[in-house]
């Protein structure tokens, strides 16, 4: 089988930031797309006002953001495992265009922030492999002697407290692919802006957490796949 390293592996990040609704967003979209596109310049791609009136923007760096009535989002923002488990100036630049586009739309009461990882894996008999790897005696403690030996997909999810975080984790198989969704979110009181939340996230203990269930799924993964199979962005999503 390949012998991949994990740490190479490409992880899309999301970011959010909500805030109390900004009940006059929707009649000056157009005029905060405009100030987007003057103070944000030299991050901003494209810039247009989507079907739903809310403001998508085309970063070079950080994929795509979304502003609306209640909030800041931006997800697309592709990195790897070691990029995650050692922060540099990405994550910095990262902070600041949160927070600039969320003092571009004006002083509002910040409710929540988040990241979301998103990882994305294709390994051959994706639902056997991980039936066998994490869920076979789940399976057998519902079924017994009546278990099922053919299993379509697989799901779990779980949500739990980390310190001032909200933690949870999504786990999806397919015949296709095995999706691992992890969010790390808090309340807007404990941190004074999206950087300093995003500093005191501490990746690495996440890539840590996630490194028993990804390395065999990553180790087994088809070469072609690791080497050229892009991961799709998941974007504007709660």
């Amino acid at each position: 089988m390949p012998n991949i390293d994990l740490d190479n592996w490409i992880v899309s990040v999301s970011g959010r930031l909500n805030h109390e609704w900004d009940f006059a967003f929707y009649k000056n979209n157009g005029e905060i797309a405009n100030r987007v596109r003057a103070e944000l310049g030299s991050h901003i791609r494209e810039i247009a006002i989507d079907s739903d009136g809310d403001i998508d923007a085309k970063t070079e760096h950080y994929g795509t953001l979304f502003i609306t009535p209640n909030g800041v989002l931006a997800g697309g923002w592709l990195t790897n495992v070691k990029g995650l488990s050692e922060p540099g100036e990405d994550f910095v630049g990262f902070g600041q265009l949160m927070e600039s586009a969320y003092k571009i739309k004006g002083p509002f009461t910040i409710d929540s922030y988040g990241v979301r990882l998103f990882l994305s894996f294709s390994p051959e008999n994706t639902v056997s492999l991980l039936r066998s790897q994490s869920f076979d005696s789940s399976l057998r403690s519902i079924f017994s002697e009546r278990t099922p030996s053919d299993i379509q997909s697989l799901k779990f999810s779980t949500k739990y407290v980390r310190e001032k975080f909200l933690d949870s984790i999504d786990l999806e198989a397919s015949p296709k692919d095995i999706q691992i969704r992890y969010s790390r979110d808090s309340v807007g009181t404990n941190f004074v802006s999206f950087r300093t939340f995003l500093s005191a996230v501490d990746f690495k203990s996440i890539i840590d957490d996630l490194r028993p269930l990804c390395e065999p799924l990553a180790s087994v993964e088809p070469r072609k796949r690791f080497r050229f199979g892009a991961r799709a962005a998941e974007l504007k999503q709660p």
